[in-house]
């Protein structure tokens, strides 16, 4: 596989990541849980591959706001509504830049 082809395909993954990330922030359960699934996505899209370009910041700050300990339901529970508001931007931001990176040809 090239390396073009695998930077492409991480960058699918990432985006199919964080896809679930924002469908889960829908409102069908306690907004707890909604975090908690964005999180966990979160952290599956990006644990072993960095963010695309220009994104960088944005997972920093994901990154800081999931950095507790305890579970996802619990790291959710305990963000402020600031908190809530700064992870929800981040994550609309890094989508922003994964859908770019994935769909940029």
């Amino acid at each position: 596989m090239s390396q073009h082809d695998a930077y492409a395909e991480q960058r699918a993954y990432q985006h199919e990541k964080l896809c679930t990330a924002v469908r889960g922030l829908m409102p069908a359960r306690p907004p707890s849980q909604d975090l908690a699934i964005a999180m966990h996505e979160a952290q599956r899209a990006f644990g072993h591959a960095p963010p695309p370009p220009g994104a960088e910041d944005a997972w920093q700050t994901l990154q800081t706001l999931m950095s507790t300990t305890g579970s996802w339901q619990e790291q959710a529970c305990c963000l402020t509504d600031h908190e809530v508001h700064m992870f929800l931007s981040a994550l609309w931001d890094l989508y922003e830049a994964t859908t770019r990176a994935a769909y940029a040809r």
